[in-house]
């Protein structure tokens, strides 16, 4: 998502778009599911410090993590005086990765990698403030945001976009107090369910263009050699992401539906994204009068005839001895 988001600032997105996706990949397989596979073997699943996802049972797990019971079990208790119980909430150790090193004693090290994930917080804010502000400029472009959005520098950075959505950070001050990190769980759970909505639609956009690409074979076929990027298992990769997706959206409250743990709040939380998406899509329907438009007639040419006619060289940039490539970096800085 992130790399589709940038394709638009990158200087040959035909070369480097594809090397960052399957790099992106391979980072995400790797890390990912070695980071899982060593949480998953070091920690208890029902381990009673770990965050609920049921916000109502939060007082009891924590009450229970208090008495010694179902963590016993621990390697190691050495980092017990980590825990702290105050009012159905626990200060810190919630990680799993971080319990996981509290497990075995590791108390130095479950506090550095506690500083480690803050810090690797940090840079997914600032991505996430690039992909809302270049967003949000997009739509300001298609007439679909407020045309102030499109105001940009001289250097083309859309300020008043990147100023919009970071204002969205001050409702982090909201998690102050015990009382209102609840409510600020509820906006932080309304903004996951928005993103497998997004997802749901990026694999819906991707499986129209791939159908789309068979009706115009004037243009190019994905299995032509010189066809930029093929995604590996498709369409069956995104019909699966696309079924995925749904699952994930329908399933977000079921807690709410289990006998006697109906709440109120909970069940906006869980559907509050897809209640709000609901209402913009029929409204940009009605008031913008839009239309899904067949497969034969979707635009698969503009901006690709543009793109056709440009002769890039970025490749010149990475290729070459070193010592070069220093100089003209060193020569572009500077």
């Amino acid at each position: 998502e992130m790399t589709f988001v940038a394709s638009g600032e990158a200087v040959n997105p035909r070369k480097t778009i594809p090397s960052a996706i399957k790099r992106t990949l391979n980072i995400v397989i790797i890390i990912y599911m070695l980071s899982l596979i060593s949480v998953g073997v070091n920690i208890y699943c029902g381990d009673p410090r770990l965050l609920s996802y049921f916000s109502g049972s939060a007082e009891r797990r924590f009450i229970t993590a208090m008495n010694d019971v179902s963590i016993r079990w621990q390697v190691s208790e050495r980092c017990r005086s980590g825990l702290h119980y105050e009012t159905g909430y626990q200060r810190n150790g919630s990680s799993p990765w971080v319990l996981a090193l509290q497990n075995f004693g590791m108390c130095t090290y479950a506090s550095v990698l506690n500083g480690i994930m803050i810090f690797i917080t940090i840079g997914a804010e600032i991505s996430s403030l690039f992909s809302g502000s270049r967003t949000l400029y997009a739509m300001a472009v298609q007439r679909k945001a407020p045309a102030i959005l499109q105001r940009c520098t001289k250097a083309g950075v859309p300020y008043v976009s990147v100023l919009f959505t970071s204002a969205f950070g001050a409702i982090s001050y909201l998690a102050v107090d015990t009382t209102a990190i609840e409510n600020f769980g509820v906006l932080s759970n309304i903004s996951s369910a928005s993103t497998s909505i997004i997802w749901m639609g990026l694999n819906v956009s991707f499986l129209r263009f791939y159908y789309a690409l068979k009706l115009r074979q004037d243009i190019i076929s994905r299995d032509d050699r010189s066809y930029p990027y093929r995604s590996p298992f498709q369409p069956y990769l995104s019909m699966y992401g696309l079924f995925g997706c749904c699952m994930f959206v329908i399933f977000m409250g079921y807690t709410n539906f289990l006998h006697k743990y109906w709440n109120t709040k909970s069940f906006f939380s869980a559907y509050g994204g897809l209640m709000l998406f609901s209402a913009c899509y029929l409204g940009y329907k009605i008031i913008g009068t839009s239309k899904i438009q067949r497969l034969d007639q979707l635009d698969m040419d503009t901006g690709r005839r543009e793109m056709d006619r440009i002769m890039w060289n970025e490749y010149r940039q990475y290729s070459g001895p070193y010592r070069e490539r220093a100089k003209k970096l060193f020569t572009w800085l500077y």
